[in-house]
């Protein structure tokens, strides 16, 4: 039985930093403080430095930073938030759950991305055919591709919309020389363990230069406690907080991330880009593939490097080759967000409707997208392997048409 290429390698990443690791979490138990601690706030300080943002509040997790967003503003239910149609589902759950009402945008066909056109189409829909209230964009920076910001925030500015860039697939990257973290009116981040810059549970950031938004935040995360006054509750809020342990753990991560990973995550990216195209310009297009188009004006850090290709059958025909091979793949996602059981009611009627041409890219790359091993810790030799095995099989494509 062939030994499996792991999808994200965090046991290599464990072992470069292991000692770091081990004495910043010995440092924590001695001191006996496992909440709001030292770290915390140490982490919040140096998270909003590398991001250029004036606050950094971190919370539990990366879910919990969206609704904790969307509560900020007072979210209700006849207000409506717009949102990617393909993406996890925790950035359309934070909408329901904050009490809010999503739309589904489609992407762009080729950055996989939130498209301007259909959200401004969807945007018009709602204000002239129904009485809900237009009141959010959350924009997701697929993979680490940073959206089309220019676009969005003009449209957001034109119908006085709060802009929340879901952030939690992107750290690290980069639009227009800025930090993507720093963009909208919030930003917001996850450190899931597999993220790019993630730690050993669940926890999330939130970013925003407005000190309102910060102080309230920060309430909502502490049981809507006041600021100021001891034993004041101002809000209704919520438990969520980044535990000391974590932000220990963060906190020798985010500085091996800076010196490290980010160059190699982007230099690995580089690499499995040009092997394609090399080995696409010799495959005579017997086999029609694509990579995600890097959005203008930005540096992203990936945090998935995906294929596309030309049908859902090939794509699973491929898949199963690879895990012959050992290659373990990912399929992100199944199914566009309107599409799951969950979110089907949000579905409105008059929008789909009005806007079933309107999001067919969503669904057509759901249906052909393959998700790679892809991290900083991937060998030269490795990349070779994953990409021979995928150009391998063109010639054995026969195979496939008779099935």
């Amino acid at each position: 039985m062939k030994s499996k290429m792991k999808f994200k390698h965090l046991d290599r990443q464990y072992e470069e930093i292991k000692d770091q690791i081990h004495q910043a979490i010995t440092d924590v138990l001695e001191s006996g403080q496992y909440i709001q601690g030292e770290n915390v706030k140490k982490l919040e300080k140096e998270l909003a430095d590398y991001t250029g943002s004036k606050f950094c509040i971190t919370c539990a997790n990366g879910t919990d930073a969206l609704t904790l967003c969307l509560l900020s503003i007072g979210i209700n239910n006849r207000d409506v938030v717009f949102v990617p149609d393909l993406t996890f589902v925790a950035s359309a759950e934070a909408i329901v759950q904050a009490g809010g009402i999503p739309v589904f945008v489609d992407v762009d066909l080729e950055t996989w991305t939130i498209s301007p056109e259909d959200l401004k189409h969807k945007i018009k829909i709602i204000n002239e055919e129904t009485d809900l209230i237009p009141k959010a964009v959350i924009s997701v920076d697929l993979f680490g591709n940073p959206a089309d910001y220019d676009q969005i925030r003009q449209i957001c500015k034109e119908h006085n919309l709060k802009l929340i860039v879901d952030g939690a697939q992107s750290f690290g990257s980069e639009y227009r020389g800025e930090s993507t973290l720093k963009i909208g009116d919030f930003s917001t981040t996850s450190f899931f363990p597999a993220k790019n810059l993630g730690c050993y549970g669940d926890g999330g950031a939130i970013f925003t230069d407005d000190p309102e938004y910060a102080n309230t935040v920060r309430s909502l995360c502490f049981h809507g406690k006041s600021l100021t006054e001891s034993g004041i509750y101002e809000r209704v809020g919520m438990n969520s907080r980044l535990d000391e342990i974590q932000a220990a753990i963060l906190r020798v991560k985010l500085k091996h991330f800076e010196e490290f990973e980010k160059n190699q995550i982007q230099k690995n990216a580089e690499l499995i880009r040009n092997l394609i195209q090399e080995n696409s310009d010799k495959a005579h297009n017997n086999m029609n593939l694509s990579v995600q188009k890097i959005q203008k004006e930005s540096n992203p850090v990936l945090s998935q490097f995906s294929i596309l290709f030309d049908s859902e059958e090939r794509r699973d025909w491929v898949k199963k080759k690879m895990e012959e091979e050992g290659i373990l793949t990912q399929i992100y996602y199944l199914f566009p967000l309107r599409m799951q059981q969950a979110y089907s009611e949000y579905d409105l009627n008059l929008l789909r409707l009005k806007s079933e041409q309107m999001l067919k890219n969503s669904r057509s790359i759901s249906n052909r997208i393959l998700s790679i091993p892809f991290d900083a810790y991937l060998s030269d030799s490795e990349i070779n392997q994953i990409i021979q095995v995928v150009f391998q099989i063109r010639l054995c494509l026969s195979e496939f048409r008779n099935q």
